[in-house]
């Protein structure tokens, strides 16, 4: 990944402020959290990991959103680099906090960036599936009653973030749904290919500092 043309990534924040605010997110948010998403927006430095959403006073520039692993969160919550005010960058593939570096990427480069979740219509949605179940022998109360099922197991799986994801995982589950496979499962093996290649990419940095 490299910047496009014309469009540095570089904000100055309070050392002391990142500090907390991080601090706060590592204990705040969901243990299945696998990345962290960094925005500007209102010169205040937007970071997103799992459910936990903080923000710290900013001044620079940053286009886009940009995506990391969420273990930035949890190592600067602890251990935060000399210097203040703190300086993030993104160069080369890299976000750099001061001298501390993690890999990273442009979140959904090939769409705006979504500042809030979007409003939508629950109805809607609802008698819109029901129509694509109703050969199925579905109807709009059968849908309401899953919608109100999954409220109840908790914290849905997808969030508005994972639309590109969802997209994927559809086509691929379409062929993998008579052998026996889920879309839960697609999932959790998704989270763990990120996750494993977050840690073979800290663990080769880690061989070519040394």
């Amino acid at each position: 990944m490299k910047n496009p043309p014309g469009k540095p990534h570089e904000l100055e924040v309070s050392r002391a402020d990142l500090i907390a605010q991080l601090k706060f997110a590592a204990k705040a948010m969901d243990k299945s959290a696998t990345n962290v998403t960094l925005r500007f927006q209102d010169g205040m430095l937007v970071i997103e990991a799992g459910e936990s959403t903080v923000e710290v006073f900013a001044r620079g520039n940053w286009p886009a959103p940009i995506i990391s692993d969420v273990l930035w969160v949890r190592v600067l919550a602890k251990k935060m680099p000399a210097g203040d005010p703190i300086r993030l960058r993104v160069q080369d593939g890299k976000l750099y906090t001061n001298a501390f570096a993690v890999r990273c990427a442009f979140a959904l480069e090939e769409l705006p960036p979504i500042l809030e979740p979007p409003k939508y219509d629950e109805r809607r949605l609802i008698v819109e599936a029901a129509e694509i179940l109703k050969p199925l022998r579905l109807s709009k109360e059968d849908v309401e009653k899953l919608v109100t099922e999954a409220r109840a197991r908790g914290n849905a799986t997808w969030t508005h973030h994972d639309k590109k994801m969802i997209e994927v995982v559809a086509r691929a589950w379409k062929l993998l749904a008579p052998l026996g496979v889920e879309t839960g499962d697609i999932r959790r093996c998704v989270d763990d290919a990120v996750r494993n290649a977050w840690k073979r990419s800290e663990s080769r940095d880690e061989k070519e500092a040394d």
